[in-house]
């Protein structure tokens, strides 16, 4: 493939791979989300590192321009109202 020819389908696999990549920790995220919403406490809510990976995958979603899952959106309220400041960084 010639070089200007790579050069123009770069975008598109870059788009292509974004995509790919954002359905995949979309489909990961959400089954993880119910899981902690049937079984975490409130301990767990105020400590655990997952609920900044949950913020981390939002950002990716919005920025994507695809809605947040339910799930993902209950985790965040659980965790406020468990206790745990949660902030835009």
């Amino acid at each position: 493939m010639p070089q200007v020819e790579r050069i123009k389908a770069a975008p598109k696999i870059v788009d292509d791979a974004s995509s790919s990549v954002g359905r995949l920790v979309e489909e990961l995220a959400e089954p993880l989300a119910e899981y902690m919403l049937a079984d975490y406490s409130d301990e767990d809510w105020r400590d655990s590192p997952v609920i900044e990976a949950f913020a981390r995958v939002a950002a990716l979603l919005e920025a994507e321009g695809r809605e947040v899952p339910p799930a993902i959106l209950t985790v965040f309220r659980r965790a406020t109202e468990a206790g745990r400041a949660l902030g835009v960084v």
